[in-house]
């Protein structure tokens, strides 16, 4: 069967393939970027012939929004673009989570941190896990930072945590989660006595998480780059979560922070930029060593030090 799917915004093509007797995924190829496509038909049934149960695949650079509470029993894989979606119910029957965790407890005080707390919507409505989180496949952990607010006794504090989690069941491992705290030698930016304090309402995890050689590394940046804030990188034995490396790319200055959002920063062009050849001059231009992943070289236009470790 080849159908047309009626396209709400913009002029790209979309098409359904499925229904032959050696086809056992539905295939929707929608092409217009930036565009939407609504299908609100109901996707279920078996391949022709056969018990095999359907499964979606979304190709294409454009948004396929799904609005019917569909059957379909495969699975869902998105090779290009967005599938969007209302309820899990859209992606089929499989779509329940295998697994859930909240670290949010109103009943107790504990709430995810909104956007109007820390002034800033780049984050909105809530902030609470930004940073993707990482996977350590042999010994099945998943590592994650989650921010929260809560009020005891009727004082509000914010607080980073890094949980190590069973992978198969979302329980916290026996030494997690870990608060987030640190503090590095400086006259920089929110500092006293010499010493950058690590401020967890100040300060998002917006980098994905990075896991090497047993290390679990963390980097943070300023909610909106409001002042006063500089940049981290916190490392932690992926084993016990004891804190094993700190970093801060500007202690004798401001700014610098490490954003990179969704990225894993081995793999980003930004802080790998310093390495080839010449040292930019922007801020938050780090060099990582090929063979640790550790920075060792930072420029910062309004830091003029150089480090190196």
């Amino acid at each position: 069967m080849r159908s047309k799917l009626k396209n709400k915004y913009g002029s790209g093509t979309s098409t359904i393939l499925s229904g032959c007797s050696t086809v056992s995924t539905l295939t929707v190829n929608y092409t217009n970027t930036g565009a939407t496509d609504t299908f609100s038909g109901i996707i279920g049934g078996t391949t022709v012939g056969t018990s095999r149960a359907i499964a979606l695949t979304k190709s294409g650079n454009g948004v396929l929004s799904l609005t019917a509470t569909n059957t379909y029993a495969g699975g869902t894989t998105i090779n290009g673009g967005t599938i969007q979606i209302t309820a899990d119910s859209n992606l089929g029957t499989n779509a329940s989570p295998l697994w859930r965790a909240a670290f949010a407890h109103p009943a107790k005080g504990i709430t995810p941190v909104s956007s109007s707390d820390v002034g800033c919507g780049d984050l909105s409505p809530q902030i609470g896990i930004t940073g993707t989180p990482v996977i350590d496949s042999s010994s099945g952990t998943l590592y994650v930072v989650a921010k929260t607010k809560e009020v005891r006794s009727g004082v509000t504090a914010f607080y980073q945590r890094l949980h190590a989690l069973d992978l198969a069941t979302l329980a916290e491992q026996s030494h997690s989660p870990l608060v987030v705290q640190a503090s590095y030698p400086g006259t920089g930016a929110a500092s006293s006595g010499g010493m950058v304090v690590f401020d967890p309402a100040q300060y998002k995890e917006r980098a994905g998480l990075l896991l090497v050689n047993g290390t679990v590394y963390t980097a943070w940046a300023s909610h909106c780059d409001i002042f006063p804030y500089t940049g981290w990188i916190i490392g932690y034995d992926g084993q016990t979560l004891a804190q094993t490396r700190v970093l801060n790319v500007v202690p004798n200055g401001s700014d610098g922070a490490i954003w990179q959002a969704g990225h894993r920063r081995s793999r980003s062009p930004r802080l790998r930029a310093a390495c080839n050849g010449s040292s930019p001059r922007r801020r938050g231009a780090l060099c990582w060593s090929a063979s640790t992943n550790i920075p060792i070289r930072e420029t910062n236009s309004k830091d003029a030090s150089t480090m190196r470790s």
